[in-house]
């Protein structure tokens, strides 16, 4: 989401992973969950053609694994508010008059 638009959409956490029992876990609460693993297959275009490469993705509960720091992990949560600004940002687009895009700037 560009700028613009004024939407909070996504939040990022600090996540403390570890390996217990050949598993990947997290503190939650004083709590550990276990990280969810995800195989997803990632499309591309090389010189051959389409090739195709397989990756383990790690999911906590607020969302995908995105970055290691020293802290620990980042995690991205990011919610169904994203497609309203969305809305917003198209319905600006289309205004005909400028009553009509301040109207949608809210």
């Amino acid at each position: 989401m560009h700028t613009s638009s004024k939407v909070d959409a996504a939040d990022t956490y600090i996540e403390k992973i570890s390996r217990k029992n050949n598993s990947w876990v997290y503190e939650y609460n004083k709590t550990q969950r276990p990280v969810i693993e995800k195989k997803i297959v990632l499309k591309y275009k090389s010189g051959s053609g389409i090739q195709s490469k397989t990756v383990t993705a790690l999911f906590t509960h607020h969302g995908p694994l995105m970055s290691k720091r020293k802290e620990g992990y980042l995690s991205l949560r990011a919610d169904n508010r994203i497609r309203n600004g969305l809305i917003q940002c198209w319905q600006r687009n289309k205004a005909n008059s400028f009553v009509n895009f301040k109207k949608r700037w809210i």
